[in-house]
């Protein structure tokens, strides 16, 4: 078999499994544990955090580790919308999102959010113009895709920022899945950004298949912010998630030894 869907998954980088595998042997602690071995792991947790989010711009305690994209994507679009519901329930978006993002649009449709999707042009870019025109002062979240998963065209996220600037109630969030590893990715200008150790070799996980209510609709805490509302913009930002200016800024529970989800940045 020739494998050719690297958009979806890459094959895991063997320094990655080896490192990972490292980690496991070598941490086996609980990192809010306060005996030794718990305390070995939360520095190598924070030792390693601290890398990934200087590659991004980005603060150690910005970062939220979560299950995957799609659980980053849920936390951020709905955690603003609900954070910043009293501003408004407007929000703006591509029909070229990842279905874990269409998906909490459509939620939040429901729960009585207006959505309006840009057109997309002949060049598959979405047009940075239409979306001044919908923007309106109780426009709370902008959800653009840094490239389209199909085709791999770039989005014009410079200038959607460029247009926020003059809008300050409203939220940017970016799933940049399939832009790390292949282009520059950095948290400046965003609220909140999603990224995948599997589209850059990074280790693989399994997800639980049961048919409970997940995580993507709210659940565990990443100290404990996982899941809750976040708001404010910063220019500045990793797996799992970031985010800045999270209402919670301590405890929860978090049993990892090393980065394996996306991220989520405010």
């Amino acid at each position: 078999m020739i494998y050719l869907d690297y958009a979806a998954n890459h094959p895991s980088e063997e320094a990655a499994i080896h490192r990972f595998c490292e980690a496991e042997r070598s941490f086996c602690g609980n990192v809010n544990s306060t005996h030794p071995a718990g305390e070995a792991a939360r520095a190598e947790m924070e030792r390693i955090t601290t890398s990934i989010a200087s590659l991004l711009g980005a603060e150690g305690a910005e970062i939220i580790y979560t299950s995957g994209a799609t659980e980053s994507n849920n936390t951020a679009i709905k955690g603003i919308a609900r954070a910043r519901r009293h501003l408004g329930k407007h929000i703006i978006s591509t029909p070229l999102e990842h279905a874990s993002v269409s998906g909490c649009l459509t939620y939040l449709r429901e729960q009585g959010y207006e959505i309006d999707l840009l057109d997309i042009g002949r060049d598959g870019k979405a047009d940075p113009e239409q979306f001044k025109e919908l923007l309106r002062p109780d426009t709370v979240l902008a959800a653009v895709t840094a490239v389209d998963s199909e085709l791999g065209i770039v989005q014009p996220l410079e200038a959607v920022k460029d247009i926020l600037k003059s809008f300050p109630n409203c939220a940017l969030h970016v799933d940049a899945t399939q832009a790390i590893g292949r282009l520059p990715v950095a948290f400046a200008g965003l609220d909140t950004m999603s990224l995948a150790p599997p589209q850059i070799r990074g280790p693989q996980w399994q997800r639980p298949s049961d048919k409970k209510k997940r995580a993507d609709d709210g659940a565990s805490a990443e100290r404990r912010r996982r899941h809750q509302p976040v708001s404010g913009r910063h220019s500045g930002p990793v797996p799992g998630g970031v985010h800045r200016d999270s209402p919670a800024a301590g405890g929860g529970e978090q049993g990892g030894k090393c980065p394996q989800g996306d991220f989520a940045f405010q």
